[in-house]
């Protein structure tokens, strides 16, 4: 089975016109250094939203919809772990779940499973203690599965020694902390915030030309940091110096005062670093001021509860993201996961990235126990056949190689892309030119 790539662009790969360049000579070093402990801080960005569901089903069924009167493959179960992070005062997203289901269904139903295997979810569900990763670490090991992947997990530190001390590989997540990125048998198909934030500074610096940026985030340590690190700092690489940084408390219900200081001599761009339903009272407050610098999000504020709450006050914003836009049916693997989670999904889960990140990190899953084959299928394999990718096809992402080479600091990581999208009149139009790296920044 093959998924359709899109055009892939990096620095390396398009004329870049440095206009500005960086004479800070080391600094790619220094920020390196550094940017290990900023890992754990962009969990902020990617604690988004949360969804009012609590159907915690596990197993091989997605629910109670187009799997009723269906026959599951005769073969004997291939078992993946799987953690859901909900009902957590960070965070929660049900919805990563519910499409992971919805995906396990669609692969053993219409698929016929892996060469007559069916694929079975053991599934956890954690609230963001290191306790109950700990908890959900040892159900799944004793459920003998040949992978683990994840929804989000908060408690990676504590849970990821616990599947290497069993041979299981960790493959496929949100990341959110600094085990996911940095850990020998954890395997991140996409680079979380680490992509998108270097990749919106190649686009701010190279479509939009800008001169002067507004860095709007988080007002605690952390939030600070990650503004510095991978905002100031890649700017700066790119010969960007005029850029003032912003603090806001991530809870606060009106950001017109911190907006109004943001918009201050008249930025090109302000980019936002915080996340969740943040996202919509920024874009509010921004079009009440009037503000006409470009505005540019993380990947967490496109989810479609967010974008509902903001309304017009969405329009003409610029977001960057892992995945092809969850409404573009004209995409094949966008089409199969929309139409995955119409058949089987109970209820209507949220759209959002980490929906989307459920349901590919199954199906990128099934594409390695297919080529493995199905009656060789074993922890041993899985981990050989991630170490062995180059140009796998990632299921509603760029293509992934896990080398542990793509990032340096971050050996995890297997793609380090994102798309740019600008949202015009309820539509995400790529307006990046295709799949941006900033990788060359980190």
């Amino acid at each position: 089975m093959g998924w359709l790539p899109r055009p892939a662009i990096a620095l390396g790969e398009r004329e870049i016109s440095m206009r500005k360049p960086n004479t800070n000579e080391g600094s790619g070093v220094a920020r390196s250094s550094r940017a290990l402990a900023m890992l754990v801080a962009l969990a902020l960005v990617v604690a988004s939203c949360t969804s009012d569901s609590e159907d915690t089903s596990d197993g091989g069924s997605g629910g109670d919809n187009g799997a009723q009167g269906k026959e599951l493959p005769a073969g004997e179960p291939i078992v993946v772990g799987f953690v859901s992070l909900e009902e957590s005062a960070i965070a929660s997203f049900p919805e990563a779940r519910e499409s992971a289901l919805a995906a396990v269904d669609y692969i053993n139903y219409e698929l016929g499973g892996v060469d007559g295997r069916p694929i079975e979810l053991e599934v956890c569900v954690a609230t963001g203690s290191p306790e109950e990763s700990e908890a959900c670490a040892n159900q799944i090991v004793q459920a003998e599965p040949v992978v683990v992947t994840a929804g989000a997990d908060l408690g990676t530190d504590v849970s990821l020694p616990i599947y290497a001390s069993a041979g299981l590989s960790f493959a496929g997540t949100g990341p959110v902390g600094l085990a996911e990125y940095t850990s020998d048998n954890s395997y991140l198909f996409v680079g979380g915030s680490l992509a998108e934030f270097a990749a919106q500074a190649v686009f701010i610096d190279e479509t939009l030309e800008a001169d002067k940026v507004s860095i709007l985030h988080a007002d605690i340590p952390q939030g600070a940091l990650a503004a510095t690190t991978f905002g100031e700092d890649l700017l700066e690489e790119l010969g960007i110096t005029d850029v003032t940084l912003v603090p806001e408390d991530q809870n606060a219900t009106d950001f017109t005062s911190a907006l109004s200081i943001a918009a201050e001599g008249d930025p090109d761009v302000i980019m936002v670093m915080l996340a969740g339903q943040a996202c919509a009272g920024i874009m509010q407050a921004a079009q009440a001021l009037g503000i006409e610098s470009a505005m540019t999000y993380p990947g967490g504020c496109t989810d479609e509860t967010i974008l509902e709450a903001a309304a017009t006050a969405a329009e003409g914003a610029y977001f960057s993201t892992e995945m092809v836009w969850y409404d573009d049916t004209s995409d094949p693997d966008v089409e199969v996961f929309r139409r995955s989670l119409d058949e089987y999904a109970d209820g209507e889960p949220t759209l959002s990235m980490l929906g989307q990140l459920g349901f590919a990190n199954i199906m990128n899953l099934y594409e390695l126990f297919v080529e493995i084959g199905g009656d060789k299928v074993t922890p041993e394999a899985v981990t050989e056949a991630l170490n062995a990718t180059v140009d796998q096809p990632n299921f509603m992402a760029h293509p992934y190689t896990c080398n542990r080479q793509q990032v340096s600091f971050a050996p995890a990581v297997c793609d380090a892309h994102a798309l740019i999208f600008r949202y015009e009149g309820g539509e995400m139009n790529d307006v990046g030119g295709g799949w941006v790296t900033g990788v060359d920044l980190l």
